[in-house]
């Protein structure tokens, strides 16, 4: 199982990484249409977002389901 992966919890993403999501949320965005996410995080300057999204599908996915928070 990947790092941050609670079978069921919320899904842990760096704090700058939740930063982002929360702020596309914010925006309206429809979470689960990945590639609307990404490209609203990149206009919104949120660059390590992006490569997390990116880098972690599942994870992601999982997040949508379950929720996200910061790591520690």
């Amino acid at each position: 199982m990947a790092a941050g992966d609670k079978s069921g919890g919320p899904t842990e993403v760096p704090a700058d990484v939740l930063e982002g999501l929360e702020a596309v949320r914010r925006s309206g965005a429809h979470m689960v249409e990945r590639a609307h996410v990404l490209v609203l995080a990149k206009r919104m300057g949120y660059r390590r977002t992006v490569l997390w999204v990116e880098e972690h599908p599942d994870e992601y996915a999982r997040g949508i389901s379950h929720g996200f928070e910061a790591s520690e």
